[in-house]
């Protein structure tokens, strides 16, 4: 659930489970009236486990934020996006390889793009690969790399074919 309650209990729990198998999620099934939005949520003391169910199998993941996207004239939600983060760069490379094999994600894409960043000293680099569609549902990363930084993340969206 995301309302009040829902989200304590997941920022309690740090445990969190969506279905998408029908492609959306009615609002109301979630909380929340037909006209509102989804807050988001986030975790301040740990990260959250995550998982999407998916016309063809589970997505799962840790991580401190969930947003979702909706609109007030919408009755239900049509996509989760969620952050993933590394503290290095050989941890961020894994964790987009991770999600090449989990999720269908172009793997010759990934490798040329984790080569390309690798290689070049104080890489920053914005991409967005194409979705990967095994779970029977899009999942897309987006990353943010900056060799610099303390942190590297991707944004993960998953929302229906």
């Amino acid at each position: 659930m995301l309302d009040p309650e829902g989200i304590a209990c997941i920022l309690e729990s740090h445990e969190a489970r969506f279905d998408l198998r029908n492609g959306t999620i009615d609002k109301a099934a979630i909380g929340l009236p037909a006209d509102g939005y989804a807050p988001d949520v986030q975790s301040r003391d740990g990260l959250i486990h995550l998982e999407i169910l998916g016309p063809e199998g589970v997505l799962e993941a840790s991580t401190d934020r969930i947003r979702f996207f909706t609109t007030d004239n919408v009755a239900a939600v049509s996509a989760i996006t969620f952050f993933l983060v590394a503290d290095t760069p050989a941890e961020f490379f894994a964790l987009l390889e991770e999600g090449s094999d989990a999720y269908g994600i172009d793997r010759d894409s990934v490798d040329r793009w984790i080569e390309s960043v690798d290689s070049e000293p104080n890489a920053v680099s914005d991409f967005a690969f194409a979705p990967g569609t095994t779970l029977g549902m899009n999942v897309s990363y987006d990353v943010r790399y900056d060799e610099s930084a303390s942190t590297q993340v991707a944004i993960v969206e998953v929302y229906p074919l």
